[in-house]
């Protein structure tokens, strides 16, 4: 509830102590009236299972952030911000009927209407001659008082402005979190009340302070107010924000820009590592479709199917209008197709290919064997100068042959290699999925996957050098304060996004029934261990020794139920009193407290160790 908003009328608003906190009296400040029964309240009723999962159910006025279009206006009042509560009814704190002219509760004045005061000598604020006036959230406007600017909050002053540029205005301690929002900064304006359009609530569906959005509020923004990988704006796609009220174009597409965005599968070149073979077909060069949704498939190949296409010599009968003789064989015959798609020159006859010399047709000889070869049998040729079929450009090193003495029209590049195809060959670190047995650990990170760039080297980018989880842990023994508290203090090494935690904790102590453990962080904190056995093992709960114990949510066995006959009394993996999925979605930076409160006298111990485990 925004205090601040709802002071009672006869304190002449309350000001900066309203909103510093303090509670106004029951019979000034009531409830906020509904508009369609001021005396009746709603009735209470029990939370379903659903409420909290933020999805307004039947039997449920809201659920958090879905308010199911309702605001203050469509519920009758004049102005003002619904929100829900955590019952999942409607919070109307923040509604108003201010702008009706009439004095209602929670208002100090409206349109020209005053409720205890009417000029600054009336507040002590002023002379009698210096006006009033009311803000529009029927609020006293003393910025027409001598009082107002003299950089001391009273009543009903809420705050005071700077004197000078260089001072900051005097708040009173209230911020943003004080008056209900999640964040963003606090001011005073020059009528001492305060200016709140400068506080967010990321998550609220609502675009306030510095956020770029919220929820489906994008502030008019699109895709095309980002910029591609070519460096110009996207053309299509789905811009996004994120939980932290940020934009976020990974949705956004421009086709043509060399980077696979959105929901594009493919990008000019970029080919998401597919190729004709992964997509089923023999061989062939597969090519991105003009609109980056799909694959041009065109020039594969499927050999067997009788087309020669793409880079086959031939395909069953379909020998493209080859002979024997344009093969070079000088005594004609009979041309034939292999099972490889390459001709089969077995019944061909005067067959010079194959006898290591580079003449007539031939673009290379390598004799009977096809290899090894010299420079002059292949024309002076390299594996360099060979085009590669799969992906354009050419090879990038190995050793070329000639596929003699079938085919002398043809060379043999199996052993030439470039970075794409699967083999990690010199000067290349990996090849697509095969990383030559590296990880992320062989690199010197804690874990992750490593995977390799197109350029053949290896991306380390999902390697992390924090492991999940991560543990740390407490160690100074430290002495638990006989019928006393206790403190230790953990700084974690990590900044982390918590998913799960575990703690663990070491306690040597004659009594356990004495001992009240409680784990701090931020604004969260959750009971560990609350006298274990206390009341079901009578008056003092446990009375064995010592606890050596892992709490987890995920235990079956709760510790408040042990307390077993040997030291220690609460072991094993158990689950805490209260659970620690409290913490989750926390940050992990920032000191964690541990406080040990032994409950009665004569029984002392030790704080020994203790450790969070975190997933992350």
């Amino acid at each position: 509830m925004l205090l601040a908003r709802f002071c009672p009328v006869g304190a002449l608003l309350c000001g900066a102590a309203c909103a510093a906190g303090s509670t106004p009296d029951a019979g000034a400040m009531d409830t906020v009236p509904s508009p369609a029964d001021d005396d009746d309240d709603p009735a209470p009723s029990d939370d379903g299972p659903s409420c909290g999962d933020a999805v307004a159910q039947p039997g449920e006025d809201c659920d958090g952030p879905d308010l199911g279009g309702a605001t203050c206006e469509s519920l009758g009042w004049e102005s003002g911000r619904l929100t829900c509560g955590d019952d999942c009814r409607f919070d109307l704190a923040g509604c108003s009927r201010c702008g009706n002219g009439q004095l209602d509760v929670g208002e100090a004045c409206d349109g020209t209407a005053f409720a205890d005061a009417d000029d600054c000598g009336d507040l002590g604020l002023g002379s009698s001659d210096q006006a009033l006036a009311c803000t529009e959230n029927c609020q006293l406007d003393t910025g027409g008082c001598g009082g107002c600017g003299d950089g001391v909050i009273l009543l009903p002053e809420e705050c005071e402005p700077a004197a000078a540029n260089d001072e900051k205005d005097n708040l009173g301690g209230i911020d943003c979190q004080a008056l209900g929002w999640g964040g963003g900064a606090l001011a005073c304006r020059d009528d001492c009340r305060f200016d709140q359009s400068a506080c967010e609530t990321c998550g609220d569906h609502e675009r306030t302070g510095g956020e770029a959005c919220d929820g489906a509020d994008l502030g008019g923004a699109t895709c095309a107010d980002f910029s591609a990988a070519d460096g110009e704006p996207f053309d299509s796609g789905e811009l996004a924000c994120t939980e932290t009220c940020t934009l976020d174009p990974a949705g956004c597409m421009r086709c043509g820009d060399e980077a696979i965005t959105g929901t594009e599968v493919c990008d000019h070149l970029l080919l998401g590592e597919q190729t004709c073979e992964s997509l089923g077909h023999t061989a062939g060069t597969l090519a991105c479709s003009d609109s980056c949704d799909g694959y041009d498939e065109s020039a594969c190949t499927d050999c067997g199917d009788g087309v020669a296409e793409g880079d086959e010599a031939c395909d069953g009968e379909d020998l493209l209008e080859e002979t024997c003789e344009g093969l070079g064989f000088l005594g004609g015959g009979s041309l034939g197709c292999a099972p490889t798609c390459t001709f089969d020159t077995s019944n061909c006859s005067d067959n010079t290919c194959g006898d290591g010399v580079l003449q007539g047709t031939d673009v290379c000889d390598c004799g009977d064997t096809g290899s090894p070869c010299t420079s002059e049998q292949l024309g002076d040729h390299t594996c360099e100068d060979i085009e590669v079929q799969e992906g354009g450009g050419t090879y990038e090193g190995g050793d070329l042959a000639c596929q003699s003495p079938g085919n002398c029209t043809a060379f043999d590049t199996s052993a030439c290699f470039y970075c794409g195809d699967g083999e990690v060959n010199a000067g290349e670190a990996c090849d697509g999925a095969n990383l030559g047995g590296e990880t992320c650990v062989s690199l010197g990170h804690a874990e992750g996957t490593l995977k390799c760039s197109s350029g053949c080297e290896f991306d380390e980018s999902e390697c992390s050098d924090v492991p999940n989880p991560f543990r740390e842990c407490f160690t100074t023994e430290t002495d638990v304060v006989d019928s006393g508290l206790v403190t230790t203090t953990l700084t974690l090494s990590a900044e982390l996004e918590i998913g799960s935690l575990v703690a663990e904790l070491a306690i040597d102590h004659s009594y356990v029934g004495d001992l009240h453990v409680t784990l701090r962080h931020g604004d969260v904190s959750v009971d560990l261990l609350d006298r274990v056995g206390y009341p079901e093992l009578g008056i003092g709960g446990c009375d064995q020794p010592d606890i050596d114990v892992t709490l987890s949510d995920a235990a079956s066995a709760d510790a408040q139920a042990a307390c077993a006959a040997m030291s220690p009394a609460v072991g094993g993996q158990l689950r805490p009193a209260e659970p620690l999925a409290a913490f989750a979605g926390e940050s992990s930076l920032g000191p964690w407290y541990l406080d040990v409160r032994d409950a009665y006298p004569n029984d002392t111990g030790t704080v020994r160790r203790w450790c969070l485990e975190i997933s992350w």
